[in-house]
């Protein structure tokens, strides 16, 4: 529970600090009413997306990666996945290389899709 007020006021002072930046950007070139007003509506953007995002009005979607899809073989079919999980380890302790290259194959980022 400390933790997360400790992690609120933290965000808070980033807010604040972020909103001095701003002003004192902005001042030069418009005045200080102006640099006040382009806070208050940058502070007013950033609540509206605040709201929309608490709100579910973004929805971000995403191809389920492979953990996630392993997870969900797991929970449908766990008898399968017991005997998988028993074939990958007598396989591992037949051939460790080939399994070794396997998981490099799996786990490497650089031959992901998204790449």
């Amino acid at each position: 529970m400390a933790a997360a007020g400790a992690f609120i006021a933290a965000g808070g002072a980033i807010v604040v600090a972020i909103a001095f930046a701003l002003y004192a950007l902005a001042e030069p070139w418009v005045g200080p009413a102006g640099a006040a007003a382009s806070v208050a509506g940058a502070a007013a953007i950033m609540l509206l997306l605040t709201g929309f995002a608490a709100a579910g009005v973004f929805k971000i979607r995403r191809e389920p990666n492979l953990a996630e899809r392993v997870a969900g073989m797991i929970r449908d079919k766990p008898l399968s996945a017991i005997a998988a999980a028993a074939v990958a380890g007598f396989f591992a302790m037949r051939n460790p290389q080939v399994l070794a290259e396997l998981l490099k194959i799996l786990l490497d980022p650089k031959t992901s899709k998204g790449s």
